[in-house]
């Protein structure tokens, strides 16, 4: 059966992360989709991981470090999903991550992006914040939504109907920028970009 949903994991040397982001996938309540990981050429034994812990993703191995994009366009490309999300190594999901981010983008047709509430950890740069991915304000900066918003501009933890958007990402933004370029690609297509607020990840990392 061909799965309707297709979730890309990017990863570069983050085994741990990585694998309690796979276990949150295997406990997700929506069930048909399938699982991608593009690792960017890690040495830390992440893809040995994957195939012994984790043997129904598809493991993809990069040549080399591709950077955030193209590690994430990588995996879009091989993706048989309708949906298709791409998520940070670091990011654990919500057991109902999956169906209500594809209930989103379902119920709102004018949509072909959908972005996730995030909860970050107590440590690091966002010191437990909540993120609902970005508004731009007049000068092109990013700036925090109201998280009550229906839509979004630069959407995190995002999830895309790929027969709309494609290839989601430039691979010109090597670490950072995807989100914005993501948000810009998504409105030049004629579409909007919603706030699943009922989408929840938890933000493991410190950056």
């Amino acid at each position: 059966m061909t799965p309707e949903v297709s979730i890309v994991v990017l990863n570069f040397n983050g085994k741990d992360y990585l694998k309690k982001c796979l276990e949150s996938l295997e406990r997700q309540s929506y069930k048909n989709f399938e699982v991608i990981v593009s690792d960017n050429n890690s040495s830390d034994g992440s893809g040995e991981m994957v195939k012994k812990e984790f043997p129904k993703a598809r493991l993809i191995r990069n040549h080399a470090n591709y950077g955030v994009s193209k590690g994430y366009n990588v995996g879009v490309a091989a993706a048989k999903g309708k949906y298709v999300a791409t998520l940070a190594n670091d990011m654990s999901l919500d057991r109902g991550w999956i169906k209500e981010a594809v209930k989103a983008l379902k119920e709102n047709p004018q949509a072909a992006t959908a972005g996730s509430f995030i909860q970050n950890s107590k440590e690091g740069y966002y010191k437990g914040k909540k993120w609902y991915g970005c508004y731009l304000d007049l000068l092109g900066n990013p700036v925090a939504p109201n998280p009550d918003a229906k839509y979004i501009f630069g959407p995190s933890g995002a999830i895309i109907k790929k027969e709309i958007v494609g290839i989601p990402y430039d691979e010109s933004f090597f670490y950072s920028g995807d989100e914005i370029y993501l948000g810009w690609k998504t409105l030049f297509l004629g579409y909007r970009t919603i706030l699943a607020n009922k989408a929840k990840l938890f933000h493991e990392g410190r950056v």
